[in-house]
């Protein structure tokens, strides 16, 4: 594997290149390990600030570089975790230093998981703002409150009077500022090297390559069953604790805790630290917030994840695998889906036709979930999931490809079919386990490339693959989901007329070969004929005609309307 494609985190790495990073840190490890040796005691205090910033930056990195969330207030978090030391030492009268640790996190992630809360329900520039206003209205209460929090005069905490490893190093008697000097700048290297190699853990994770696909394309990631608000909030939660594990750290060098740490220029060190100190930050994997999305307007986002769940069960007499009832989606005044009534089989191969604009996108779009019906009900395997979300469809056994092609981009041709795996066994929950160690996964997402003619392509970036391969690409992450029910968006546009035999050949082989129900969107007859079981016609939003090809074939409605020509054997006449 080439180091480009290692840099933007497959989840596979093989041969000496996957040494490297692990040599360098070792070598860096040592090297700091000597320097207060060679450094006086004030240069060594310089050290230890950057080793503590270090920590911080870790946290930060994590939302930002691998969330593609930028945060304006993190100095909120260093500032409680501070404020909690210096509250834990004035208030308890303790002295461990493993205790102050243990409190300040816990008060970290209280407010932490409070702010997420709150923050992750946006995202761009609006999280950026929001988080730069809690901070704020935190840095008001520090100051305002000053008989609790000492105001401008602060809290002090002085070295002396603390231990570290459970009072086996104290620093009373003369010279102890020397003394406590280099001794706790081992300590905050030991933590920075344990910081270092948990969160190392974290993001080659599984749930480490979900950030990441979220971060790459977070619509995407909805659709192979990411709950996207779900995970940012676990890693705004895990940011702020690093970044609160630094302003505990940050408390006994600097013997006072003022306001002043939760200031926002304290934010613009950090961010730049962390712009200019780590391999996945901004400068090198620009996020890409919200990929092109199917249907009317690219303005028209999906709501799934921000409605209630409902999967309520259906009370008729429905035994087929998916009906929509009187199905309503509108967008002003253009009726898209207009009171649309259809049922689907299990195991069915159907087509949806329709000139441009007839609504056959839009009705993908709505029993998927990208857009919520406006009125009318999805009975899918006999339970109401019209108010279920993105994942809850997923997770019930509805998948789809895009119009647009819709992948992770920065992530190879594996990483994709792996993260779609990942989702669908639940493994992205796992923090603590190394995703490149899930042989299982490792063999599955290679079967499914080869089943799509794609192993050669294997450890390729997605954007780097041809238009035809990324639409093989597209239904083989939908695929991978292993549904019960695929939506395929025109699987064969944009690519050459030659190549579309080959990949409706291809999709048709799998989809048949495991007896999964597919819907297909498809302007071009020749191959709506060819491989459809049943062809549904849509025309102003609404369901003009159903039947076999054959019976398609001599609709003069039909004809009039897809090739302006009407006779029974028009279509006919067109080949």
């Amino acid at each position: 594997m080439s180091l480009a494609v290692a840099k933007k985190g497959a989840i596979t790495s093989t041969g000496p290149s996957a040494w490297r990073p692990a040599v360098v840190a070792i070598a860096i490890l040592l090297v700091l390990a000597v320097l207060p040796s060679l450094v006086d005691p004030y240069q060594t205090v310089l050290l230890t600030y950057g080793l503590i910033m270090a920590i911080a930056a870790l946290g930060f990195n994590l939302l930002l570089g691998y969330t593609g969330l930028l945060s304006f207030g993190h100095s909120a978090y260093f500032g409680a975790g501070a404020y909690t030391v210096a509250f834990i030492v004035r208030d308890l009268g303790a002295q461990s230093m493993e205790l102050c640790i243990v409190g300040g996190l816990l008060g970290t992630l209280l407010i932490s998981a409070l702010f997420g809360f709150v923050c992750v329900r946006h995202t761009r520039i609006f999280f950026s703002i929001l988080t730069l206003a809690l901070s704020q209205v935190l840095w008001s209460l520090a100051f305002k409150f000053f008989w609790v929090t000492g105001g401008t005069d602060g809290i002090r905490v002085a070295y002396a009077k603390l231990t570290l490893l459970g009072g086996l190093v104290n620093f009373g008697g003369p010279g102890s500022f020397q003394r406590f000097v280099f001794a706790y700048y081992y300590y905050v290297l030991g933590l920075f090297a344990l910081a270092t190699v948990i969160m190392w853990v974290i993001v080659h994770s599984p749930f480490g390559k979900a950030l990441q696909a979220i971060r790459d394309n977070e619509t995407r990631a909805s659709f192979v069953g990411i709950s996207v608000r779900h995970y940012r909030w676990i890693a705004f939660v895990i940011s702020g604790a690093f970044t609160g594990l630094a302003g505990v750290l940050w408390v006994p060098l600097n013997g006072l805790t003022t306001p002043d740490i939760l200031y926002r220029r304290r934010r613009g060190v950090q961010l730049s630290q962390d712009l200019c100190g780590r391999e996945h930050g901004i400068l090198a994997v620009p996020a890409r917030r919200g990929a092109r999305g199917p249907g009317v307007s690219a303005a028209v986002g999906h709501r799934g994840d921000s409605r209630a769940p409902c999967r309520q069960v259906y009370q008729g007499d429905l035994m087929s695998l998916l009906e929509t009832v009187h199905l309503k989606k509108y967008f002003g005044d253009t009726h898209a889906v207009d009171d649309v009534n259809l049922t689907i089989e299990e195991g069915e191969f159907i087509s949806l036709v329709g000139p441009n604009g007839a609504g056959k996108t839009s009705f993908c779009n709505v029993v998927s979930a990208y857009y919520s019906a406006d009125s009318g009900k999805i009975i899918f395997q006999g339970e109401d999931v019209s108010n279920a979300s993105v994942t809850q469809r997923v997770k019930a056994g509805i998948a789809r490809s895009f119009q647009l092609v819709n992948l992770f981009d920065d992530l190879t041709a594996f990483d994709n079919v792996a993260m779609a795996i990942f989702s669908r066994e639940g493994k992205t929950r796992n923090i603590a386990a190394l995703a490149h160690r899930e042989s299982e996964v490792t063999r599955e997402a290679d079967a499914v490339l080869n089943q799509f003619g794609l192993a050669g392509k294997r450890n390729e970036l997605a954007r780097g693959l041809a238009q035809g391969e990324r639409k093989l690409l597209d239904v083989a992450l939908a695929y991978a989901l292993r549904p019960k029910l695929l939506f395929l968006d025109e699987p064969t546009s944009g690519v050459s007329t030659r190549d579309k035999g080959q990949i409706m050949d291809t999709i048709a082989s799998v989809v048949r070969g495991e007896g999964i129900t597919a819907v297909v969107v498809e302007h071009d007859m020749d191959v709506v004929f060819k491989y459809s079981d049943r062809i549904v016609v849509m025309h102003q939003g609404a369901i003009l005609a159903q039947g076999t090809p054959a019976e398609i074939r001599k609709n003069e409605q039909v004809a009039m309307i897809l090739i302006g020509s009407s006779g029974p054997d028009a279509f006919s006449r067109k080949d």
